[in-house]
């Protein structure tokens, strides 16, 4: 029962509050921290992983030896690419459950599957801004907009923000791409993990809670994986602690943390930090977890590591090996009337090659491979041809949203 109210004659005088200074406070709040350390380094892979990645590594050398023509060396070495991205976001615990031995027990059992799997987040990532929005989610991403004060939790810009989702909505709006993609997970991160997520997503009010603040531009690099937010242990139903990292490749390794160095990437925090550095530590409170509540910390950890797990998959090591071979050329647009079924561009067959529809994995593989100098612009038609011979406009450009 509420409370009576009292009689305003027999209290004190005081001053009154500024109704328009209580609404425009924020009730969920950031703070950039700068620690005063050296950039983080990614955790290392367990010995474990390293035998099955360096197996993997192998397997896609075989690749080249195993009898298939050119679409199916290919659609096998694109599997494995994939299924060493997945590798990195699997713990030890995990991967004995799988009793895994072999890297051919890992690629027959989970390659298709891992392929799928970052085909559909890629994809998500791609296509969400064009699925239409229900009722339900304009009115969550506005709500959690007015609790940040439409103000950017990175920089701190309250200007072309985006109430931006978590885990991204084309997956989350659809009702069989959200089972599938539970059922695929399930593969790579345990039934607890998955069966806590199935369960978030039931409650009618998890949108709210699958919300964070960007600015617009900052939005748009967390979508093409330029960085990652990583939640920290020790968070609590009022206070999150996320790691900043910025995204990279290097040639000596899978994962660098290492900041941008080229002119004009980067992000610049307006409260007074500076530039926003790896190791740089986003903290965001709330003035009431049960009317304002922050987001699941399950959504940041599935993210970030679905992130890691496709800048593995594309990392120069494993694309040289898949791309080491010219396509062939020329190849059979799917619109020409010459059979699409021909098997005269190489030696061998591709039907033990399981065919995955992946075309979004496929785009981003070929221009993880234009970026880092593997395969030239005039050879992209041709090794887009190679994935999926139905194309019909294989010289269109690469998807702009990769990276």
């Amino acid at each position: 029962m509420a409370p009576k109210r009292k009689n305003p004659a027999s209290m004190p005088s005081t001053p009154k509050k500024s109704k328009t200074s209580d609404e425009d406070s924020p009730k969920i709040q950031s703070v950039l921290v700068k620690p005063r350390l050296s950039t983080p380094v990614p955790k290392p892979i367990s010995t474990r992983q390293r035998e099955l990645y360096d197996m993997l590594r192998e397997e896609l050398n075989e690749a080249d030896e195993a009898g298939f023509n050119a679409r199916g060396r290919l659609l096998e070495k694109a599997k494995i690419a994939a299924t060493i991205g997945l590798l990195h976001a699997m713990d030890d615990e995990h991967i004995t459950r799988m009793k895994i031995t072999t890297a051919v027990d890992l690629v027959v059992g989970c390659g298709p599957q891992a392929q799928q799997l970052l085909d559909m987040w890629k994809g998500g990532l791609r296509h969400q801004k064009a699925i239409p929005r229900s009722t339900e989610t304009r009115t969550a991403q506005a709500k959690v907009a007015k609790w940040y004060n439409h103000m950017c939790a990175i920089t701190g810009i309250d200007k072309a923000t985006e109430s931006c989702h978590i885990l991204n909505n084309a997956i989350e709006r659809s009702k069989y791409g959200k089972s599938q993609f539970l059922c695929l997970l399930q593969m790579f991160w345990g039934a607890e993990e998955v069966d806590n997520l199935r369960t978030i997503l039931t409650d009618p009010k998890h949108e709210l809670r699958n919300i964070l603040v960007l600015q617009s531009t900052v939005h748009k690099m967390w979508d093409t994986i330029e960085f990652s937010l990583s939640l920290l242990p020790g968070f609590t139903d009022e206070r999150q602690e996320l790691e900043f990292v910025w995204l990279g490749l290097t040639s000596e390794r899978a994962i660098s943390y290492e900041n941008p160095t080229t002119s004009g990437i980067g992000l610049t925090s307006l409260r007074g930090e500076g530039s926003v550095h790896s190791g740089d530590k986003v903290i965001l409170t709330t003035s009431d977890p049960a009317k304002y509540p922050l987001p699941h910390a399950e959504f940041f950890q599935l993210r970030h590591n679905l992130h890691t797990a496709l800048l593995c998959s594309g990392h120069a090591e494993v694309l040289e090996r898949v791309f080491r071979r010219q396509p062939p050329s020329p190849l059979i647009p799917a619109n020409n009337p010459v059979s699409q079924n021909s098997d005269d561009d190489d030696d061998g067959d591709d039907n033990g090659v399981l065919d995955v529809s992946a075309p979004d994995f496929a785009e981003y593989l070929m221009n993880s491979a234009l970026a880092l100098g593997i395969i030239r612009e005039d050879e992209v038609p041709d090794w887009r041809l190679l994935f999926d011979p139905t194309c019909t406009d294989p010289s269109r450009p690469l998807y702009e949203s990769f990276t």
